[in-house]
Formats: structure tokens, C-alpha cells, sequence
């Protein structure tokens, strides 16, 4: 009798274990779960990229949404030169779109010189061109300037 209630209270003991450790693996699912459903944001860091391309220490200039801020030197100075070349080439698309705004169906792409396109599937994010003639007129300058994507 005595050999049944120890076996009980090892069974007793090895099921509270269980049931302990199916909470866990259920809140852990659930976090997992809410983690999935939030947007992904940028966490920002102590080095700023300003869109000039310039990085600077921890200046506080930006919110950690903004997507300028890097959690390393390394990262910010990388990524300078991107910021640059894109907010020159916003620039660009305001000065040659009629409505003075960036956007539209027609983009830039770089093969060793810089063509223009209707929507580039594979790099629409320089869909900014509202005209088949503004996107010629900047694949134009583009190589007129001797642009290049950064490295």
C-alpha cells in the first residue's frame, strides 16, 4: 500500500511538473503570438544618420521611428551615403514632376548607366517619377553626373 501512495505522489508531483511547464509554453505562445501581430519599427541607437548623410553621436535630434538612428558607428556610416543618394533623388523627382511632389509609375535603375522604366517590379522604390519624359530627363542627368548607387 505504502509502494501505490508513493507512486501516487510521484505521478502527483510529475503531473504538477507537466502543468507547470504547458503554462509556460502558453504564455509563451501567446507573447509570441502578440510579438507577430506588432509592426515591425526601427529601435533606433546612439548614432544618427541626418538625411544630409552626416552621423553624429547621440544627438537626440531624432525618435527612434524616424529610421535614422543605429545602434552602431559602423551601421550609421554605412547606411550615410543611402540616405544621401535617396534624398537627392527625391529632390530630383520634385524639380522634373510637374506637381512638385515625389511619386508616380515610372523609376530609375542602374546597369552600369541608368535607364528608366514604367514600374521597375524589382525596384519600385524609385518609382518617383510621374512622366516617361521626367524619368528620362533624370536617368539622363543621372548619367550625366556620373551617379552611382553607394556601396
Amino acid at each position: 500500500m505504502k509502494n501505490k501512495e508513493l507512486d501516487l505522489e510521484v505521478l502527483a508531483s510529475q503531473l504538477a511538473y507537466a502543468q507547470d511547464a504547458v503554462k509556460e509554453l502558453q504564455e509563451k505562445l501567446e507573447e509570441a503570438k502578440k510579438e507577430a501581430q506588432q509592426p515591425w519599427e526601427p529601435k533606433g541607437g546612439d548614432w544618427p544618420v541626418r538625411s544630409d548623410g552626416t552621423i553624429v553621436f547621440n544627438s537626440n535630434t531624432y525618435s527612434p521611428d524616424h529610421g535614422c538612428e543605429f545602434k552602431t558607428k559602423g551601421s550609421a556610416k554605412h547606411t550615410a551615403p543611402w540616405f544621401r543618394f535617396y534624398h537627392r533623388l527625391c529632390q530630383l523627382a520634385i524639380d522634373l514632376n510637374s506637381s512638385g511632389k515625389v511619386g508616380g509609375d515610372f523609376g530609375v535603375y542602374f546597369t552600369g548607366r541608368w535607364g528608366y522604366q514604367k514600374y521597375i517590379p524589382y525596384s519600385n522604390i524609385t518609382c518617383v517619377f510621374e512622366t516617361q519624359e521626367a524619368a528620362k530627363q533624370a536617368a539622363d542627368i543621372l548619367n550625366r553626373d556620373e551617379w552611382r548607387l553607394p556601396q
